[in-house]
């Protein structure tokens, strides 16, 4: 079953004073926070739309301003948040490729049909997934 909405980044700590915080890129190119205008952050059950604008992608992170955050305090609330998009806002995927979590909970198969197993959980380190 294909989720609805895909985290893409999270936010790690305020930048500054006037509401700008760090964001860790989930994604393979962390520019996409530049045309981003809407990220998701998972409120209980559901997931509640926040407007942003990210002002600048530094070193691998991207710098965000949410709609309503004016400052440091505010943006220290968000510590932590993943941030989400829906899938219809998701970067596209080339053909051979696959979300992470789309393959989370899927069964496994050996090439000659045999079943291997579930997949459970996809551990992300620098150099490669595991």
């Amino acid at each position: 079953m294909l989720k609805d909405y895909l985290a893409v980044g999270q936010v790690l700590r305020p930048q500054g004073v006037r509401g700008e915080v760090k964001v860790k890129p989930l994604t393979d190119d962390p520019r996409r926070f530049l045309v981003l205008e809407r990220v998701y952050l998972l409120n209980g059950e559901s997931y509640a739309p926040l407007g942003m604008r990210c002002t600048r992608v530094h070193e691998g992170f991207a710098y965000v301003l949410f709609d309503g955050v004016a400052d440091r305090e505010a943006a220290d609330a968000h510590r932590g948040a993943l941030l989400y998009v829906d899938r219809g806002h998701a970067a596209p995927l080339s053909e051979d490729a696959n979300s992470i979590r789309d393959l989370v909970v899927r069964e496994v198969f050996e090439t000659r049909g045999q079943r291997i197993g579930v997949l459970e959980e996809v551990l992300q380190h620098v150099a490669h997934n595991l």
